[in-house]
């Protein structure tokens, strides 16, 4: 990686905004009644850190943070061909950590001022169904043991399964978009093939 001064125009700034890949997956919310949940996509604070490093070199950014009113901001400076730029958000606090939590959602949020990781904001959240779990939380699930073998988990047995974690989540939804994907195209390809058939009744 350059560390070397670079003339960072606009145009080049613009590259931040790319989608990042790989996505992570996390539960937004919980419908209980229906026994179902929200799962929307996030990038880490160290994918945003990657992206700034790729598109303005390492020695071109810098991000600081300071505690207002009990309230944690993140400001991220560039060195564009006009001089730094500054940009600045808050955080939210965490179930976990805290003070870690503030901190890293306030430096997420402060990137998405300067394009990156805004293309989440574009994409659909996904539906799936829910079940409560250890310590009496509500959890994402899956009801297909076929598609637990697909992301490594071998349980085939299991009739729910309950996905804890970010990590177990984002396999699953990830292969469960793909498979979403593949049916669509295949659903496609058949209606085309349909319709370019030769209408046999108008002979």
């Amino acid at each position: 990686m350059s560390t070397e001064r670079k003339i960072l125009t606009h145009e080049k700034l613009l590259k931040l905004a790319e989608p990042i890949d790989p996505l992570n997956w996390k539960v937004q919310a919980i419908q209980k009644q229906a026994k179902t949940c929200v799962v929307v996509p996030y990038i880490d604070a160290r994918q945003a850190q990657q992206r700034f490093d790729d598109v303005c070199g390492i020695t071109n950014w810098a991000n600081e943070h300071k505690e207002e009113k009990g309230n944690m901001y993140c400001r991220i400076g560039i060195n564009t061909d006009v001089g730094w730029v500054w940009k600045s958000d808050v955080g939210k606090e965490s179930h976990i950590e805290k003070e870690k939590g503030e901190s890293s959602d306030s430096f997420k949020r402060a990137a998405v001022h300067w394009g990156v990781g805004r293309f989440l904001y574009d994409m659909d959240a996904v539906i799936l169904p829910a079940k409560e779990g250890k310590g009496q939380k509500w959890y994402a699930c899956t009801h297909s043991a076929k598609q637990l073998l697909a992301i490594g988990i071998n349980d085939p047995k299991a009739a729910d399964v309950i996905l804890y974690n970010n990590e177990t989540l984002t396999r699953y939804v990830t292969f469960y978009l793909e498979a979403e994907a593949k049916h669509a195209a295949r659903v496609k390809a058949e209606e085309e093939e349909i319709a370019n058939m030769p209408d046999y009744k108008s002979k």
